[in-house]
């Protein structure tokens, strides 16, 4: 595990003798009044922000103006990882991506001051680009906070809304999200279709390859500068070269896209991947249950499940054998393609077992698919990929998302798969995988394979495990 010492931003507040108030994350100073004020947002990296906090407070501490801070270092990583969500309902969002400092302004006249003032002293700092908010200066954002109600909801609230621009008092820059959203070629040959996700740290691509005329499809993975910045100075742009090494590795090993080019931008970095044509596993699986537990299904459905399942299997053995954890397995990482082979997708989190590298390992992961030990940063280990893949086969069996179904069923963990199963066996192999100790959990996913063959013989799937005996993949 990596040990870093964490600077405390509330030292640099008792330093200036500022007086705050803790909640959550952020230390609060002043009363905020939000409903039509402009609110500004100051983005900048960790490793930059005591710098940039000291030129910046005492601005604020003149202007007598309210504004927040996040309490420290480690979680302004976090904040600008996008790993700081909320939860609303059934779904997740991130909370406050990169804005590391909000000033709450309390008249038209204060908002314009304090911008142009904070424009000069924070233009020789950087940060993450702030998506949801117009850019007034280098790392300088503002919103407009009023009440607004929406046509599902019977209570006003307080939003951020867009305004005219002939009604925003200060001179808009151009957005990154604009940069990237709107560019109608990258790197001379590729050209955006249509965008496959958005997120802060980017924005992935369905494009065209018209390089030397062949007019293919690809994916392009857009990475926006000091997004995900860890404390070791690595951002998404190293996260984006790291995988074009690997993946230049194991695509020729296992069915992975293969790299067709990288460069770097000022504002971004871009990775072009061979397209690969397919389903993504989940969808494929909910069609094939169609709503039915998995102890009600047909043999000849959970077969064809499993099937993909132990091509997973197979794919994930091959990594590890040659010298790499995957380190984040999950249904959207594997589709399934016209020969009904399953490809894998995004290395970005891979780890090198044979080198030891990226050290430290790159952080975060997909919760409810993320093993205890991968969320404490310890020095990965294959067992990492075993507990995913019990996590992956959990989401299978159940139809559900394996984070929320084993929070409700922490207690009683083993009983409710078979109630869902009919199977003690299937139960004791997910519950193996899903071992908070990874000594406890099978040692290879050649075990893992052992343990299932045996739950197709309980189904009386004879001929089907000798088939999968004979042309399972060499690992």
């Amino acid at each position: 595990m990596n040990e870093y010492e964490y600077i405390e931003y509330s030292a640099l507040l008792d330093q200036y003798k500022i007086d705050y108030v803790k909640k959550d994350i952020w230390l609060t100073v002043g009363t905020p009044i939000f409903d039509n004020n402009w609110l500004l947002f100051i983005t900048v990296r960790p490793l930059e922000a005591v710098s940039m906090l000291k030129e910046v407070l005492p601005v604020l501490q003149e202007a007598k103006v309210a504004f927040r801070i996040l309490k420290e270092q480690k979680l302004h990583y976090q904040l600008n990882e996008g790993q700081i969500v909320e939860k609303k309902g059934e779904f997740e969002h991130v909370l406050d991506f990169a804005k590391c400092i909000t000033i709450y302004t309390s008249s038209v006249d204060q908002a314009k001051t304090l911008v142009k003032r904070l424009k000069k002293i924070t233009s020789k700092f950087n940060g993450p680009e702030i998506i949801d908010a117009l850019k007034v200066g280098k790392t300088l954002y503002a919103s407009y906070c009023q009440m607004v109600k929406k046509d599902n909801e019977s209570d006003s609230k307080l939003g951020l809304v867009n305004l005219r621009k002939s009604k925003v008092p200060f001179k808009i820059q151009k957005k990154l999200s604009h940069i990237i959203g709107r560019k109608r070629i990258f790197g001379k040959y590729f050209i955006p279709i249509e965008i496959l996700r958005q997120t802060p740290k980017g924005i992935v691509y369905k494009a065209i390859n018209i390089r030397r005329l062949s007019l293919t499809w690809c994916l392009l993975k857009v990475g926006r500068s000091f997004a995900f910045e860890d404390h070791c100075d690595r951002d998404i742009r190293t996260r984006l070269l790291w995988e074009k090494k690997v993946l230049e590795e194991l695509s020729l090993i296992v069915p992975a896209p293969k790299v067709i080019a990288h460069f770097d931008r000022k504002h971004f970095s871009c990775l072009v991947l061979e397209w690969m044509t397919g389903d993504e596993l989940l969808e494929k699986v909910k069609i094939l249950m169609n709503k039915t537990l998995w102890k009600d299904l047909d043999n000849s459905i959970k077969k064809e499940i499993l099937s993909y399942y132990f091509q997973i299997l197979d794919i994930i053995g091959k990594i590890h054998h040659n010298g790499y954890v995957h380190r984040d397995i999950t249904p959207t990482n594997f589709i399934i393609m016209e020969n009904n082979e399953i490809g894998i997708l995004d290395f970005e989190l891979s780890y090198s077992l044979k080198d030891s590298v990226p050290n430290p390992p790159f952080q975060l992961g997909t919760f409810g698919y993320i093993s205890p030990e991968q969320k404490a940063a310890f020095i990965p280990t294959i067992y990492e990929d075993i507990y995913s893949l019990g996590a992956l086969l959990l989401s299978i069996i159940s139809d559900s998302d394996p984070e929320i179904f084993l929070k409700e069923n922490e207690n009683n963990l083993s009983e409710k798969i078979k109630e869902l199963t009919g199977s003690h066996l299937l139960s004791d192999i997910v519950v193996l995988c899903l071992k908070n100790d990874p000594l406890d959990r099978p040692n290879s996913t050649e075990s893992l394979k052992t343990m299932l063959l045996k739950y197709f013989n309980e189904m009386g799937q004879h001929n089907y495990q000798k088939s999968l005996l004979t042309n399972a993949i060499a690992v």
